[in-house]
């Protein structure tokens, strides 16, 4: 038998008043990564400026809009 392909796994995370669907999970990440548009609503501060970029699976290379330190998560 055969099983068909899931694709990849998502959850859906509530964080405070802001529920996301559809969220990807790596517990092993060095970098974690958060979409601009979350980031607006969960109103984690100023963004700082970075020259780091990143190497997607695409082999694209792109470069973050800032970083936010120290967030407890």
């Amino acid at each position: 038998m055969k099983y068909k392909d899931l694709g990849c796994p998502s959850v859906s995370v509530q964080i405070g008043d802001t529920y996301v669907e559809k969220t990807l999970l790596d517990l092993g990440a060095n970098v974690n990564l958060l979409p601009y548009s979350i980031y607006k609503k969960l109103g984690l501060g100023e963004l700082k400026a970075t020259t780091m970029t990143l190497s997607l699976a695409d082999r694209s290379i792109q470069g973050p809009r800032g970083i936010v330190e120290h967030v407890l998560v």
